[in-house]
This record gives structure tokens, C-alpha cells and sequence, in this order.
């Protein structure tokens, strides 16, 4: 089986399947799946592209829209997870994995199939600061939020800890930590100097993710983010004990090297793609279709209870001393058996793809994001008896808030979604949630995450970013206690305060003389002459202007002017007209 992987895709999916066919044709093979780690940019109108943590300038809407339209079809199937520059509200409405368009599969943190190939894939990027908080965002996002969204968790390393049958693929945004050591850094630092830094202070990397591919010890690791190739052999411990394979076949063995390779950016000469060979072992489900993998299943059953959905810091479960309480969620056969009973055996991924926004149309505008139930995430988790995180959120911030408990509410009590025109409500099934407080953000935008687009010098900085929030609309039933709950766990930081600035001083300081102060009115009446006569403005004085700023001691400012030579010129024709 061939298999195409891709590194960041950046919304160049047209791009990727006309390089997979033109590989196809030249080297006389047939791709059966399309890899991509991360930064698919699954954008399906305005209001999405304005979620996308990245810079206005680089926000396009590509040509993902055409494919969730309908207008284009994926002709190979396509499994993405989640980088840092994501359409991140479409992504939380599918926090298990589902279709983002026909042939389109977005995996999320999650483990799914492909005929007999074990695909696993965790989403996002690590960052200390929100590693042990739970998955509080929820759109309308703000500065902070558009970040932190995409940050996986704790609760998805511990999930992914708990698989101990083989896995034949792991697809991660950013590296494992130290994977450098593996491969050849000589290389890797002449192509990409500033690694040296992060490589000196051990910081090049996510430790999660090195402690997943020890544990998992995979076949293959793909990865993105960096915007580089880079290739390298991690071997493993032998192990004397063979562990069944999740298709049955006894024989298998875990692996004992894990084969690393990173890609880069789609651009011109750029090796953003590589095809890969792997042998599909002969299994009960040949056809080489998606399926649920049911070790996965049960673990996200067994571990629902660990869902967190408030930002404030949450442990996962180990072997303290005195703990009564489970900690180790690997699945039993019994488990393993009732997820496949409550299936009725039949694990193949349904095809339910359907539409939650409307696509895009030319000269739409952007409107405020919503929270969306989406149908796929709600039958899942009506079978497995799962929440949907989207679900708790709401909850927690109207406890937080003073607000009353619905009595229904219930999947069901949505109010509809819809794009700014309330004449224009589309969809009678997908609804959103309804936000019981709006919130302000002065804070200039800054992503400490996001590498470079534009060039190749991605220098990742770790200041940080201290977002200033006021809720701007409390319910008149909140309380001191209420309020004094919401500053504990996070969601209501120290308002900002108006600065209050010095009087401006109204007399000239003592090192000002007589003859600084003759040269500066000299100067002020010739340019105050010019400016009026190349404007055609009439202005008394040069304070009065709109182009010039009083200093601090009352004075027009002085600055020197790259072109004086041409005011000079400019002043001489005026005043021999």
C-alpha cells in the first residue's frame, strides 16, 4: 500500500493532489491515502478564517471551501490532525475525530484504521502553561483562547499512554523532544541555524510526545511545524514478548525502531511530500476503508470522567500511595468486547458528513463565531455514553456567572446558528450554544506559537502573553462570591486600568536659550509655509497642524527629514511664485 504524507498543508489542497497524481504517473503507482500533519487549514467561510491563529495578512481562504461545498471532491481519502493555524471552531465541534467534508477526515487525538493500517494522531502543540488545564476555549475566541485552543492537553497524552497493542503510524504537528539526536544535526542546523539555541537549552521538542514514542514505539512517526526535512531512526528496547496486533494477527511483534521523518511547508522546491510503502497485513476487513479502532474506543469510554472543561490545572490518576481509584485504563478484553458489541461488530466510519455553516460565497463578511453541535460528535457519543466538551463549557460559565440552570438543557435546546443575517437561518439541525456573557480584549494580537509564513528564519519565542480581560455584560444576579470564583479558576483576570498621564508642562526648561529658542520658531514658520502652500491648508501656527506633535516641553517637536534637500527646493519655488 502507498501512502502520501504531507508537512504543514496551509490550505494548499489542490496543490496536494495534483503533486500525488503527478507522482503517480511518473512512477507508475496508486497513492491509497493522503497523511497530513497539521496546519490543514479546514476553513469554510470569513467567519472561520478570522479563528485561524495567524496574521491578517496571511488569512486566505485557499481551496478548502470548494471540497466542503461540494463544488470539489478529495479523489484519494485524506486524514489531517490539528496544527496551530486551524479553523479551530470547526475543529472543537469534532473534539473525536470525523468528516470536515466528503473524503476529508480530521483525526483529532485519536486512534483510527485504515484496512489493517493503525493510524494514531495528536493534535495541536504543547505549551507548559496550558498543559494541565482543561479545554475551557469556546468561540468567539479572544486573543488568548485563539491560542490556548489548540494546546492538546494532559488528558490526551494520558488516553494515548493507555494503548498497548502495536501502532503502525503516529502523526504529531510538532517533534518529539531530542529527536534531533537521532538523525543528523550537523544537517539540520546548517539548514536551520537558529535550532542551535533550543538545542543548547534542550528545548527543541515536546517531552509528551518523546515519552508517547517510547511507550508506543510506532513503525513510522510523522511530523510538520518546523518547515524542514528531516529524517531520522529512534530504535527501542527489545521485547521478548510478542503483543497481538488490534487485527488479530498473533505474529505481530512490537516494533524495534521507530522511523522519524519531518516535512516541510508546501512552496516550490520544497520536499513537503513524501510517498511512502507499507505492507498491509492480511486481516477480516480488506477493503481499504476508515474503522474505528475499538482499543481506542474503550479507553475513551472507561476515561470520560477525566474531562475537564475548566482552566484551571487537573492530574491524571497514578499509583500514589494509598490510592484507591483506577489509574490504569488499559482496556480489558471485556471492554474491548462491549464498545464492538455496542457497534454491533460494524466499525467501519459512516460516511455522515454534513454541513454545520454555510460555504463560502464572494463578498461575504465575517460574523461572529459560534459553538456548533455537530451530528457526527453527537452520535458518537450517545453510543459510548461520551460527553461532548462543547457541552460542559457553557455549563461552568453560568454557575460562574450567577446564571440559573435550564431545566432543558439538553442536546436539543440550541438556539439555531446563524451568520450575522437573521434572515438567513440555514440548517435545521446543527445549532449552536448560546454564551451568557461577552467579553473585551485591548491586547494587541500575539501568537508566541506560530513560526514564520513568510520566511524561513521560525524563531519560536516563549514571552509571554498577558492578555488583560473585563467582562463587559454581568447578570444583575452575580455576586462578590460569584465573581471571586470566576479570578480563582482563571476566566476573570485584573481589569485593565485607564493610565493616567503627567500634565504636559507648559514652560521651556532652563537649557533651552534664547538662540534655541529664536532657530526653532525659524524653522517652525518656514515649514508651517511650506506645508500650507504643498497642502493648500491655512494654519495661524505649526501646533495647530494635524501633521505635527507637541513634545513634552510645549515646543513643536523637531525631527530631521530624510528628503530635506527637497523641501528646501520645494520652499525656494513657493517663495519666488
Amino acid at each position: 500500500m502507498f501512502i502520501a504524507v504531507v508537512g504543514c498543508g496551509h490550505g494548499e489542497i489542490d496543490k496536494i493532489y495534483d503533486v500525488v497524481a503527478r507522482v503517480e504517473e511518473v512512477r507508475g503507482i496508486k497513492v491509497s491515502l493522503v497523511l497530513c500533519c497539521g496546519d490543514f487549514q479546514s476553513v469554510r467561510n470569513m467567519t472561520d478564517l478570522r479563528c485561524m491563529a495567524c496574521p491578517i495578512k496571511y488569512q486566505q481562504m485557499h481551496d478548502f471551501h470548494r471540497y466542503y461545498s461540494g463544488e470539489k471532491t478529495a479523489p484519494i481519502t485524506t486524514v489531517f490532525i490539528g496544527g496551530n493555524h486551524e479553523a479551530s471552531n470547526y475543529l472543537q465541534e469534532l473534539p473525536y475525530g470525523g468528516w470536515v467534508a466528503p473524503n476529508i477526515f480530521f483525526l483529532s487525538t485519536g486512534i483510527i484504521r485504515f484496512g489493517s493500517i493503525r493510524i494514531a494522531g495528536v493534535s495541536g502543540i504543547f505549551k507548559g502553561r496550558d498543559y494541565l488545564k482543561g479545554k475551557y476555549e469556546i468561540p468567539p475566541y479572544n486573543q488568548d483562547t485563539m491560542r490556548s485552543v489548540y494546546h492538546y492537553r494532559n488528558v490526551d497524552i494520558f488516553r494515548m499512554k493507555q494503548v498497548k497493542t502495536p501502532i503502525d503510524i503516529v502523526m504529531s504537528h510538532d517533534w518529539p523532544k531530542n529527536i534531533h539526536t537521532f538523525g543528523d544535526t550537523l544537517e539540520l542546523l546548517r539548514r536551520k541555524p537558529f535550532f542551535r539555541d533550543e538545542i543548547e537549552r534542550d528545548e527543541l521538542g515536546s517531552r509528551p510526545l518523546s515519552e508517547l514514542l517510547y511507550q508506543l514505539q510506532p513503525s513510522y512517526w510523522f511530523s510538520a511545524h518546523m518547515h524542514v526535512k528531516f529524517s531520522a531512526v529512534v530504535p527501542h528496547a527489545e521485547c521478548a514478548d510478542s503483543v497481538p496486533h488490534a487485527s488479530g494477527n498473533e505474529n505481530t511483534s512490537v516494533p524495534k525502531v521507530t522511523k522519524f521523518l519531518a516535512l516541510d511547508k508546501i512552496l516550490p522546491r520544497r520536499q513537503f511530500l513524501q510517498v511512502i510503502e507499507i505492507t498491509e497485513q492480511e486481516s477480516g476487513e480488506g477493503e481499504s476503508k476508515l474503522y474505528y479502532d475499538s482499543e481506542w474506543l474503550a479507553i475513551l469510554k472507561s476515561t470520560n470522567h477525566l474531562v475537564n472543561s475548566k482552566p484551571i490545572s487537573s492530574y491524571m490518576p497514578g499509583p500514589g500511595p494509598g490510592s484507591q481509584t483506577r489509574f490504569d485504563f488499559t482496556p480489558t478484553e471485556e471492554e474491548v468486547e462491549e464498545v464492538c458489541l455496542l457497534f454491533d461488530r460494524k466499525l467501519k466510519i459512516p460516511d455522515s458528513f454534513m454541513q454545520t455553516a454555510a460555504p463560502f460565497e464572494i463578498g461575504e463578511q465575517p460574523g461572529p463565531a459560534h459553538p456548533i453541535k455537530n451530528p457526527q460528535t453527537t452520535e458518537l457519543c450517545e453510543k459510548l455514553g461520551l460527553s461532548d466538551p462543547l457541552r460542559l463549557i457553557p455549563t461552568f460559565y453560568r454557575n460562574c456567572l450567577g446564571f440559573e440552570s435550564n431545566q432543558n438543557d439538553s442536546p436539543q435546546s440550541y438556539s439555531r446558528y446563524n451568520s450575522g443575517d437573521e434572515s438567513k437561518i440555514f440548517f435545521s439541525t446543527p445549532e449552536r450554544l448560546e454564551t451568557p456573557c461577552s467579553t473585551s480584549f485591548t491586547q494587541p494580537s500575539f501568537n508566541p506559537d506560530e513560526i514564520s509564513l513568510d520566511t524561513d528564519e521560525e524563531d519560536e519565542s516563549d514571552q509571554k502573553n498577558e492578555t488583560y480581560q473585563s467582562f463587559t455584560t454581568l447578570n444583575s444576579s452575580s455576586t462578590s462570591e460569584n465573581l471571586d470564583v470566576l479570578k480563582s479558576s482563571g476566566l476573570c483576570l485584573p481589569i485593565r486600568k485607564k493610565l493616567k498621564l503627567p500634565s504636559p508642562k507648559t514652560s521651556i526648561t532652563e537649557k533651552n536659550s534664547e538662540f534655541d529658542k529664536d532657530v526653532r520658531s525659524s524653522s517652525n514658520d518656514n515649514e508651517l509655509q511650506l506645508l500650507n502652500s504643498v497642502l493648500g491648508m491655512k494654519s495661524d501656527s505649526i501646533s495647530e497642524h494635524p501633521l505635527f506633535v507637541i513634545d513634552k516641553v510645549g515646543e513643536p517637536e523637531l525631527k530631521k527629514r530624510r528628503n530635506e534637500s527637497l523641501y528646501k527646493s520645494l520652499l525656494e519655488d513657493t517663495d519666488s511664485n
